[in-house]
């Protein structure tokens, strides 16, 4: 049926369908904080759009068609591949990830910073760690342009970069970055470091010096209470456990720091 439609009005209704679907926004996906993309809210939202997003990349495929607003075309198809890995499904997330990334859309630096970060961590995902820190690196260059080197939104890169290193085994190269990322949420706001504790936990596991070292903010007497504690449970010491515990280390002092000002 669309191959009946006149070449001059598929670009136009190809945008209608875009900016309809855009109403239903899954813009969330570049969202930056503690919780990467959608959540699980959207996710339903994410479910009852990807097939017109499915539907709408094969036509611009079988149809050359290239929309007016690229950008929010963009999102879409970002928006699907981020559900897509949030769904455990890499392999089709890469897809929709590589078609924006490699697809000549001219669209903002902030979107394709995002894109590439996400794209990393799909790689990760399927257990390719050395594109993983291609994609990372790509992210983190566009971060340091648009942001600024001391930026939050860079040291949330450079967690990406330090684990793509641990799962390589670089753990000199992990800890570099993650010193990084440490040094600018300490300038900035250290409550907001709890993932960059995780990483830096899973690297000394890596490292195979599980029970000599912990974050230096850690409270090794509290910590080895806590953790005599869960391993009750798990006898395996748990990142999150360590992760949790450096951020509430952390915010403690911070209110203890306030209080004395």
């Amino acid at each position: 049926m669309f191959s009946k439609i006149p070449k001059d009005r598929r670009v136009y209704l190809f945008d209608v369908v875009v900016e309809l679907l855009s109403f239903n926004s899954l813009n969330s996906w570049k969202t930056q904080g503690p919780c990467q993309g959608h959540g699980y809210a959207s996710w339903g939202t994410c479910d009852a759009v990807l097939p017109h997003i499915v539907w709408l990349k094969g036509l611009s495929d079988k149809y050359k068609i290239k929309p007016e607003n690229l950008e929010k075309w963009a999102e879409l198809v970002f928006g699907a591949g981020t559900y897509l890995w949030e769904r455990q499904q890499p392999a089709l997330a890469k897809e929709f990830f590589q078609y924006g990334l490699h697809g000549g859309f001219e669209i903002p630096d902030h979107i394709f910073a995002q894109a590439h970060r996400l794209m990393g961590h799909v790689y990760l995902d399927m257990a390719q760690p050395h594109a993983a820190l291609d994609a990372y690196k790509k992210a983190l260059t566009l971060r340091e342009s648009i942001n600024g080197v001391d930026s939050t939104a860079v040291a949330d890169v450079c967690d990406s970069v330090a684990c793509s290193y641990t799962e390589m085994g670089d753990t000199g190269n992990a800890f570099k970055y993650l010193q990084r990322a440490t040094d600018i949420h300490n300038s900035n706001d250290p409550n907001k470091m709890t993932r960059t504790l995780a990483i830096e936990a899973m690297t000394y596991f890596v490292l195979g010096s599980r029970r000599n070292h912990l974050p230096p903010s850690s409270n090794a007497g509290n910590f080895k209470a806590r953790r005599n504690k869960r391993s009750r449970i798990h006898p395996t010491p748990s990142i999150v456990a360590i992760s949790c515990f450096c951020h509430e280390s952390i915010g403690c002092k911070g209110r203890r720091k306030k209080a004395r000002n």
